[in-house]
This record gives C-alpha cells, structure tokens and sequence, in this order.
C-alpha cells in the first residue's frame, strides 16, 4: 500500500509539474464547466418561465412522470456530452504535448471535433448509465445509495480509458469499453492511485481558500469581508479546474504509457513501470499489436518478475504515437 501511494504521489507531481507549465490547458474545464452552466440555465428557464414546464415539474398529474423523466435526461445527456467534448479536446493536447508536438488550443477542438460521432456514440452510453445508476439511488433510499455506489464505482474504474481510446484509436464507444477495461485489468489497476495525490493537491488548495474566506469574514469589516470572500470564492472554482484539468493530465499519460510502453519526457520510466505493477516487476504494455517484424527484433528482453506477474506475456516495446499515427494514415491512404 505504501508503495502505491508513493508512486501515485510521484506521478500527480509531474502532472502538477506538466499543468504549471503549459497553464492553458485549465481553459478547456473552465469552457466545458461555461458550456454545462449554458446547458442547465437552457433547461430550467423553460421550465420555470412556461406554463408546459411547470406542468411537468410543479403538478401532481401523474402523466407529467413521463415527461419529467424525458426533460432530466436530456438535461443529463446534454451537460455530459459538453463535458466530455471538452475533457477529449484536453486530452488530445495533451498526448500532442507528450509526443513533443507544439499545439495551440484549437488543436484540441478540432480533435474533439473530428470525433464528434465518437464522442456522442458515448455521451449517450455513459448518460444512460448515470441517469439509471441516478434513479436507483433517489428511489431505493439507503440500499440504492449503495447499489450506486458500488456500480458506479465499478462502472467508473472500467471505463478510466475510454477517452484516451476514443482520441488516439478511433474505437467504437462499445469497443473502447472493451479495450479500457481490459487495460485496467492487464496492469491490475494501480494507475487509477494517481489520482488520490491529485485529490490531496487540489484538497490542500481548497482549504487555503476556505481558511482566507473565514478569515476575512471574522475581520467584521464589510469591505475586508466581502472582498476576501469573493477572492476566496473564485480561488475554490479555480481549484476546481484544477482538479478536472490534473484528472484528464494523468490519464493521458498513464494511457500513453500503457499502449507505447514509452514514458513521456518529464515523467520517470521506472516510477511508471512500478505505478502500473505496484511491486516493480515487469512491465505491462498494452497495444503493440501489428508491429513490423523488425520493431519485434529490436525489443529488449523481458525483465523477469515475480509470483502471478510471471505467467504474464511480455510484449516488445510499442511504437510511439507518432509511429501509431503514421501507419494509421498510411492504411488509410492505401484502402483509398
């Protein structure tokens, strides 16, 4: 266990590290969280504002169920799939920055666009889930509250890679499904431990804004109170942003690694490799099907392992995402 929080400490530092130096990337959260507060004021001003929408949601007829349950999906499908268009524009500027590729911020868009279809095939598949994993909850009481938890968890931890799949492999939502869950399952999970130093991060940065808000409050000054307040506000929203932006940063490297069996420049091999093992044993890579013969001969020997780690194959170095993009476009050109 100690050994899991040290390295899940070492990689939120490098992806703090990545955030602080390319601080743009925190303008893809702020747009998605733009676009879902968008979303729900387009929801609830026709609800509030017309006499159709406080039929459905301030009546007693029993009709209005129906309509209800149509509105609230929508209304969770909608900010889902803003949220999840801007999270896969993160994510592929991201892997560009990991490939050592320069990028600007309508880099991300245009990939995100380019996979709209993508991204809306899932939208509507992790929509449903939530929205039922929602209603179980709000029905059952305390047992469905934690029939949600579980499932969600579980559902949560399945599909970790789902995005990375969707930017990188173009995969079908059903198939990315497929391939995060195994990725999950072949490194036995341990990368998904980064996020807890990301938690701690960000948790120490809210605190600092709560203790500045309470302070300046118990100044009794009104002006004192109310500007330390409104500063200590906004500094909680941007740990928010944070936090969403540390999030997308470490599973794109951890996706990166796990297909390429290459860690990305400011990132330690050897932390990684023991991130993704949790006992230091052999590495685990995942995605190296179809290399050339020749990138197979030049692979360095496996490094031996231990217990259940050694009955696992131990597949040769994969390419880069370059070389990835490259073969890609080169099939595509030859099938034209």
């Amino acid at each position: 266990m100690f050994t899991r929080l040290r390295n899940g400490w070492a990689l939120g530092l490098a992806s703090l590290q990545l955030l602080l130096e390319n601080k743009k990337l925190i303008v893809f959260p702020l747009l998605s969280s733009i676009a879902a507060m968008a979303v729900v004021a387009s929801f609830v001003v026709p609800i509030v504002g017309t006499t159709t929408g406080r039929t459905i949601f301030l009546t007693d007829d029993p009709n209005a169920g129906m309509g209800q349950m149509v509105v609230l999906f929508l209304l969770y499908f909608c900010c889902y799939f803003v949220m999840l268009f801007f999270n896969a524009a993160l994510v592929g500027v991201t892997m560009m920055h990991l490939d050592g590729r320069p990028y600007k911020l309508s880099d991300g868009l245009r990939i995100a666009w380019d996979r709209l279809s993508l991204i809306l095939m899932w939208a509507v598949i992790g929509a449903s889930v939530g929205f039922i994993l929602k209603m179980i909850e709000q029905r059952s009481k305390l047992v469905g509250q934690i029939i949600a938890l579980v499932l969600g968890s579980a559902w949560t931890a399945i599909t970790y890679f789902v995005v990375p799949v969707l930017i990188v492999e173009r995969a079908p939502a059903h198939k990315a499904i497929g391939r995060s869950y195994s990725l999950i399952r072949q490194t036995w999970g341990e990368g998904l431990v980064a996020n807890w130093a990301n938690g701690i991060f960000v948790g120490i940065g809210i605190l600092v804004g709560v203790v500045v808000m309470f302070a300046a409050l118990a100044t009794g000054d009104p002006v004192i109170g109310g500007v330390g307040f409104v500063l200590a506000l906004a500094w909680v929203c941007l740990m928010g942003l944070v936090s969403m932006t540390l999030d997308s940063i470490t599973n794109a490297v951890l996706y990166v690694y796990a297909r390429t069996g290459h860690s990305p420049d400011g990132f330690d091999r050897e932390m990684l490799n023991m991130v993704f093992t949790g006992k230091g044993g052999a590495e685990i890579r995942i995605g190296n099907e179809g290399l050339p013969k020749q990138d197979a001969e030049v692979a360095p020997a496996p490094k031996p392992s231990f217990g259940m780690m050694a009955s696992m194959p131990q597949p040769s170095a994969g390419p880069s995402l370059a070389d990835i993009r490259a073969r890609q476009a080169k099939g595509e050109s030859g099938a034209a």
